[in-house]
């Protein structure tokens, strides 16, 4: 893997995890802490539930080589020979969804793999290619998601109004101070 992209990391598993982890980190960095300690409150969560039910229907709809892995870490919801599909069934974070497939993207092409991306949202369609400029961005990203996750505690509150509708709302603002 020699590759340009590569040199600011050791070695490939510390570019390696899952594409949540990058979301998350343009979402909350504390739900990204908790998350990376292993505490999910979205099991059940209604907003969940509907991602997993439009993953379904537009798997269903387009047929499709899904959920391919990678490294047993990674999981694409779709590739095909010229692309990468990231399924959200909200617009309500896009930029964490499109940072999630420009990470995809960046690992294919660690792996010599070039791909474009698609975001499929709700009635829509946006196509995503990784700049030079996306790609600094994204291993900067990395790195402060390697020092996020290595930290004994999770960053600090900071109420948005994505707080209220978040399944972590209770860990984070339901009493005790972290």
């Amino acid at each position: 893997m020699e590759n340009d992209s590569f040199k600011d990391f050791d070695n490939y598993e510390e570019i390696l995890m899952q594409g949540t982890k990058v979301n998350y980190y343009f979402v909350c960095k504390r739900k990204l802490w908790f998350y990376s300690k292993g505490i999910t409150m979205e099991k059940n969560d209604d907003s969940v539930l509907l991602g997993k039910l439009f993953h379904e229907e537009e798997k269903e709809k387009y047929g499709t080589r899904a959920d391919v892995e990678i490294d047993g870490v990674i999981k694409l919801d779709r590739l095909d020979a010229k692309r990468v599909f990231e399924l959200k069934s909200t617009k309500s974070m896009k930029e964490a969804a499109k940072y999630q497939l420009l990470y995809y993207i960046y690992v294919l092409k660690l792996k010599g793999i070039k791909r474009t991306g698609v975001l499929v949202l709700k009635n829509s369609r946006e196509y995503v290619e990784l700049t030079p400029e996306e790609e600094q961005k994204l291993v900067d990203v990395i790195q402060d998601i390697k020092r996020i996750v290595k930290a004994s505690a999770p960053p600090k509150q900071k109420k948005t109004k994505k707080c209220d509708e978040c399944a972590y709302y209770e860990l984070c603002f339901g009493g005790a101070d972290m």
